[in-house]
Parts: C-alpha cells; sequence; structure tokens
C-alpha cells in the first residue's frame, strides 16, 4: 500500500483504540517493489478487520511476520 493509504488505515484504526504504526515492508512483499504496511498486534488482528472493513478500508492482504 502507498504510505498515504497506510497513514489513512492507521488514522482509522487508532480512531477505533487500536494501536499501530507504519512501517515500510521488506523488499518482495510487493509486486512493486517499495511498499508501506501497518503493523498491529496479532490478538487486534480480528478486530481490526471488522474496523476497516466497516470503515471501507481496502487494506490489501495480511503479511503475519515473526518478531
Amino acid at each position: 500500500m502507498t504510505s498515504t493509504l497506510a497513514m489513512h488505515v492507521r488514522h482509522v484504526l487508532s480512531a477505533n483504540g487500536i494501536r499501530s504504526e507504519v512501517i515500510r515492508l521488506p523488499s518482495g512483499v510487493s509486486a512493486s517493489g517499495c511498499a508501506f504496511g501497518v503493523e498491529i498486534s496479532l490478538a487486534d488482528l480480528s478486530r481490526a478487520k471488522k474496523v476497516l472493513a466497516v470503515s471501507d478500508v481496502n487494506y490489501g492482504k495480511i503479511v503475519i511476520t515473526d518478531k
């Protein structure tokens, strides 16, 4: 996703009490090579998906990483 969309997603999540952070995705995750994502806790994933669906925000795909 673009940095603008990532910031919008972060704003929508924050407005609904979900902590998140805009991050640059590793190369190879996106077909365009350079993309941004929004990092959230795995515990918040289900709620975040519902919030974004209700808010009509298309977030693309979900990538789960080891940290």
